[in-house]
């Protein structure tokens, strides 16, 4: 009896348990944006390499003479304008300076001689025209004295000609002194030094080479056929794949037939961005449009080299999604450009217009509830 008690026992508890285990699971409940997928319009074209130039160069020039110190700003660089470039040890002449005093101090006493014998001997003059007139005297006399008088005179002036330049290359010394510092006349890049340090310079040699901000351009060559294509007003994306970065740069001028033999113009987009001369880019030329489905780049999960994204169904529940993903793109306004370093993916399989795809994938799984976050 207690057997069957027993038995009876377990089995309501088993029964139990499978009642339990019938009811439906309760699903995992996430919180998130979701991005409803449409049909966007898609520039396809070509891509021209080029570089970044600068149409003019500043050159950096010693304004005093002096042996260079040192540079405060490295080659490649980028440099404001009115920020120290190099600075010029002026102790040679600070020495110059010195001896040049001594030499006008003894130039002065000099002159100071002169002066009093040559008054001494204007005084003299006069006296002896009087006795000459009284005729106490010669010609002759009177001659001599002239004559010395005069021989005074030019050496006065010698003494004060040569004091003039000594003077005069005194203050052009002291106004070097004050140009022992130099700073940058633009913002740029200091592209090269064209001294070392420990070098001797003299006034108006060229110390470095700036390329300036204002005159940077992106450069490439284009064919012919599409010159009438391009005008003024445009701007062109450019991808710079050392920097991984793209910009938007106006026309700032074309040449037609830069070269007959291979049939191309120039083409020179403005620059106002700091970047280094030499800088290698793609520039993308616009040729046609497209409709197609676009999908932040960044919501693309991968697993096993698949690519998919978590799509929501119209009770909210997610459910995975394998994609075949077409070209990125990156986004003009309201176009999107072909582009590497697009933020922007072609969907060619996999979805359809209108349906919702959660943008948080490393959170999402299948089954689970979307809480739609605005």
């Amino acid at each position: 009896m207690k057997k069957i008690i027993l038995i009876l026992g377990l089995l309501l508890f088993l029964w139990g348990c499978g009642e339990e285990s019938s009811l439906p699971l309760k699903p995992k409940l996430v919180q998130g944006k979701v991005f409803t997928l449409e049909q966007s319009k898609v520039l396809w074209g070509q891509s021209y390499p080029g570089q970044i130039e600068a149409r003019e160069k500043v050159f950096l020039k010693a304004l005093s003479a002096g042996k260079i110190s040192g540079f405060a700003k490295e080659e490649g660089e980028w440099i404001e304008k009115g920020e120290l470039i190099v600075e010029i040890d002026t102790t040679f002449l600070q020495k110059e300076l010195k001896l040049l005093a001594a030499e006008i101090r003894s130039l002065k006493e000099e002159y100071n001689i002169a002066l009093s014998k040559f008054k001494q001997a204007e005084r003299d003059y006069n006296r002896y025209v009087t006795l000459f007139q009284k005729k106490v005297i010669s010609k002759q006399e009177l001659e001599k004295r002239e004559l010395e008088k005069e021989v005074l005179e030019k050496s006065l002036d010698s003494i004060q000609a040569k004091l003039d330049g000594l003077l005069a290359k005194r203050e052009s010394l002291e106004h070097q002194l004050t140009y022992s510092q130099l700073k940058s006349p633009v913002s740029g890049y200091l592209f090269k030094k064209l001294v070392d340090r420990g070098s001797i310079v003299s006034v108006g040699q060229d110390l470095a080479e700036i390329y300036e901000k204002e005159k940077l351009c992106f450069f490439t060559q284009i064919e012919s056929k599409f010159f009438e294509k391009i005008k003024k007003s445009d701007r062109f994306l450019v991808y710079f794949p050392a920097l991984t970065k793209s910009l938007f740069l106006p026309v700032w001028e074309k040449v037609p037939y830069s070269s007959f033999a291979s049939q191309t113009f120039t083409l020179r987009l403005k620059v106002k961005e700091n970047l280094l001369p030499g800088t290698y880019g793609e520039m993308f030329l616009p040729l046609g449009e497209k409709k197609a489905l676009l999908l932040p780049l960044k919501v693309i999960g991968k697993r096993g080299g698949l690519n998919y994204v978590y799509v929501l169904d119209e009770k909210n529940i997610l459910h995975y999604r394998l994609l075949a993903l077409g070209d990125t793109y990156g986004q003009q306004g309201e176009n999107f450009l072909a582009s590497a370093e697009g933020e922007w993916v072609e969907v060619l399989s996999g979805l359809e217009a209108g349906e919702r795809v959660f943008l948080e994938t490393e959170k999402a799984e299948e089954g689970a509830l979307v809480d739609v976050q605005s």
